[in-house]
């Protein structure tokens, strides 16, 4: 029942949100229905735990934790979202275009790139595959992880596919052991994630973290070290 939206579907369906001032726009079976509700429950639980009120300025700290509700909703059941449906923009236009414009629009605003014109910047895929690659195995493990985040940190692990794609391993190591380094030292957090992401690009091209000696937890171990220094 996942629908793909192509760009030309959207640019007409974004059309008509602007005319709806974002209203969602349904198709007429069960699917879409229990979908929105299951998203919008993730919502309003996001606002209560983080204490975020409705008229205050969404930033990371609801960005992270919706997302993880919704990685975690879309991982179970019947709207069960795999790897290979993941990966394709037209499913993520779908979702913010026809499903959850509301919750987009309230973030973002009136901005095309973040609903479905950028594949890399559509806001709700950001936030799936943020969690993915930063998965721990469980929600509040996960959170813990991210909590000293910021947008940049987003931007930074989900923009840097690299040339083969991205090593799920290798991210998720990293991002454990820099929560963990967050935690411990009085670091710039922005601007040190960014140097590990660039050193890792450019180490990658040569070197499989996996292979070394001490594997992926020593090859990101490295990363850090090597940017701290």
């Amino acid at each position: 029942m996942w629908k793909e939206m192509s760009k030309k579907e959207a640019d007409k369906e974004y059309k008509k949100l602007i005319a709806s001032n974002f209203t969602p726009s349904l198709r007429d079976n069960e699917f879409d229905e229990k979908l929105r509700t299951g998203i919008w429950e993730l919502h309003e639980e996001t606002l209560r735990e983080m204490d975020i009120s409705e008229g205050s300025k969404w930033g990371y700290k609801y960005d992270y934790a919706f997302g993880l509700k919704l990685f975690d909703f879309l991982q179970r059941g019947e709207f069960f979202l795999p790897i290979h449906l993941a990966a394709s923009t037209g499913v993520w236009r779908f979702l913010s275009v026809n499903i959850m414009p509301d919750i987009v629009h309230r973030r973002w605003g009136d901005s095309p790139v973040r609903f479905y014109l950028q594949p890399n910047r559509i806001w709700l895929k950001t936030l799936w595959w943020y969690s993915f690659l930063s998965w721990q195995g469980d929600v509040e493990s996960t959170k813990a992880t991210l909590e000293l985040n910021s947008t940049d940190t987003i931007v930074q692990l989900v923009e840097r596919a690299g040339a083969n794609g991205y090593r799920v391993d290798m991210s998720r190591e990293l991002m454990k052991q820099f929560g963990r380094l967050l935690k411990e030292e009085n670091i710039d957090r922005e601007e040190t994630f960014r140097k590990v992401m660039k050193l890792n690009t450019a180490r990658t091209r040569s070197v499989e973290p996996g292979l070394i000696e001490g594997g992926t937890e020593s090859y990101v171990r490295d990363l850090i070290e090597y940017v701290k220094k």
